[in-house]
């Protein structure tokens, strides 16, 4: 075979020897020389809608021996986040005409973290920070129990578009009352009720065991003390608090250089 340039039957074909180095016969790519991409800008996500739950438990029981009834009364305020599928595009750069690929590598660091930590654990960045990376379209930046955190970066007509999206899943579920919510006079009662505050269910993502967020009061007494069972409950003389504290929002910088290219 004739090395050189040549074009057969509406083809173009390069060849080296017996090596075919290029040809028309498939898809061709090329990058362009100008313009390129490099520039820096935000990745940033907002919080996930809030919720409440607060949980409640009366329990009492009595000793024959001291005549006299034993009791705790206990309340317990978790903050939640709500069912959300949430994604917003916005316009980073212009695309040369005819451009229709986008070769790039990125480089992240998270200036922006939550405040607090989800289930008991911390949000951690799943990329590596603050190196360069190849980027392929699509990047997973945060993934707990529940919840996920993406960016995407492509060609729109005559768009780069930068693409967000964020997903929250259902509620824990198991509100509402369980044993006798509201105790009565009895020898043994007990009660106790998850409540979905602030509206929607949610599941429940981070709660705290010390004052204000949950609250314990125990004592003795000959009669049931029905002005105290419910005295940490919601509706009570001194509830938990129900002032979420954490902001889940997260930002990103994010270095970007890539080439347009075409394809035959």
């Amino acid at each position: 075979m004739t090395d050189g340039f040549f074009v057969e039957g509406g083809k173009i074909t390069i060849n080296k020897g017996a090596r075919t180095v290029a040809t028309s016969d498939g898809t061709l790519v090329n990058l362009l020389g100008s313009p390129s991409i490099n520039t820096t800008f935000d990745v940033a996500f907002p919080d996930f809608p809030k919720g409440k739950a607060y949980w409640w438990q009366f329990v009492s029981d009595y000793n024959d021996f001291a005549s006299q009834y034993g009791w705790i009364s206990e309340g317990r305020c978790q903050f939640t986040r709500t069912p959300q599928e949430w994604s917003q595009p916005s316009i980073i750069g212009v695309v040369p005409a005819g451009a229709d690929l986008f070769k790039s590598r990125i480089r992240i660091s998270r200036t922006g973290a939550p405040t607090h930590t989800w289930v008991s654990q911390s949000i951690d960045v799943l990329p590596k920070e603050n190196v360069w990376m190849p980027f392929n379209g699509s990047c997973l930046v945060e993934a707990e129990l529940g919840m996920a955190r993406a960016f995407s970066i492509y060609i729109s007509g005559s768009d780069l578009v930068l693409h967000r999206q964020q997903t929250m899943g259902p509620p824990s579920g198991g509100f509402g009352s369980a044993g006798n919510a509201s105790p009565g006079l009895m020898v043994d009662t007990a009660g106790q009720e998850w409540s979905a505050r602030g509206g929607a269910e949610g599941m429940s993502v981070w709660s705290d065991n010390n004052s204000p967020y949950y609250k314990y009061s125990s004592g003795t007494s000959p009669s049931l003390p029905l002005g105290t069972y419910d005295n940490h409950k919601w509706s009570g003389s001194d509830p938990c608090s129900e002032t979420d504290p954490t902001n889940y929002a997260s930002t990103y910088s994010v270095d970007l250089i890539g080439q347009f290219g075409r394809r035959s």
